[in-house]
């Protein structure tokens, strides 16, 4: 998901954006442009609706494996991987 724009990361959150997009397979209108995703909320809006219903689809699928989702996970977000090491 994008959720704000860190100007000093912008280039190293490209290339995890990146490699997210790649090993989900996800592609979508909102963020084929990334530097309009960073500054368009309404964009990040959508894009995340779009990755959270796209992730229930993989989840669903059962193409993942367990370890898969939580790769995908701890790329996208270390902290939410952290949460559910917990439970």
């Amino acid at each position: 998901m994008a959720t704000y724009r860190v100007v000093e990361r912008t280039h190293t959150f490209r290339d995890q954006f990146e490699r997210l997009k790649e090993l989900t397979g996800h592609r979508c209108t909102f963020c084929e442009d990334f530097s309009e995703l960073m500054t368009n909320r309404m964009y990040r809006i959508m894009h995340n609706l779009t990755s959270v219903l796209d992730t229930i689809d993989l989840v669903r699928s059962g193409e993942y494996s367990h370890e898969d989702i939580l790769r995908i996970i701890g790329l996208a977000s270390p902290t939410y991987l952290r949460y559910y090491e917990v439970m």
